[in-house]
């Protein structure tokens, strides 16, 4: 099998309770899925799939226009999901004020950058098309998810959270970080801030692999 052909995607439908969910399968060997978050989709995996699928076979599910069924897919996550443990207060954390930012830059059509090429700006279209069903339905109940500490500290396979170097001071790593503290997982630094997969897909990719290597 060439690299052509082991990086191609091949596309599916799977069916769960309440929604038919799009995902794309790149490579072969060991199982890797990535899950987008957010309003994003398997898209954005896209520029570390070829990378990534030298060492393992990849499953990037999608969901929202023309990659999934309309309503959100309640999903069973077994032990972790069940009676969770009340996570008492971290403590206080002083956050840098945000740097000053430049004014915004102006966007094509549907908030397409326009430096964004043509196959990522399709991405991008399909991201903003997702965005009204993750505000109603995804964005509430996935802050005020409470995890299950006990089941995430016993659970048989290690646990790495990851977080980008870039955005150390941002909510998202605050909270990553409190919550390997809480079940004694190790932090790992990834190039990149929030979404570093795309801002450095490379390096990103790099990094995974000798994450998921590590002993």
């Amino acid at each position: 099998m060439t690299t052509t052909d082991r990086t191609a995607p091949r596309t599916g439908l799977l069916t769960v309770d309440g929604a038919i969910l799009h995902h794309e399968v790149r490579g072969e060997g060991p199982l890797l899925v990535m899950m987008p978050g957010g309003s994003a989709d398997a898209g954005i995996y896209d520029a570390i799939a070829a990378a990534m699928t030298t060492m393992a076979e990849g499953l990037t599910p999608a969901w929202g226009e023309d990659r999934a069924a309309p309503e959100p897919a309640a999903v069973e996550a077994g032990a972790a999901a069940r009676e969770p443990e009340p996570m008492a207060p971290e403590p206080e954390r002083a956050i840098p004020e945000p740097e000053p930012t430049a004014p915004a830059r102006p966007e094509g059509p549907q908030g397409v950058p326009p430096e964004v090429p043509p196959a990522q700006a399709e991405v991008f279209r399909r991201m903003h098309a997702n965005l009204p069903v993750f505000l109603e339905h995804v964005l509430c109940s996935f802050s005020g998810y409470v995890p299950d500490l006990v089941a995430l500290k016993t659970a048989a396979a290690p646990l790495v959270v990851g977080v980008g170097r870039d955005s150390r001071a941002l909510l998202p790593a605050v909270a990553a970080e409190a919550l390997a503290r809480r079940v004694d997982a190790r932090a790992a630094e990834f190039p990149g801030g929030h979404i570093g997969l795309t801002e450095a897909p490379r390096a990103f990719a790099a990094r995974l692999r000798d994450v998921l290597l590590a002993p």
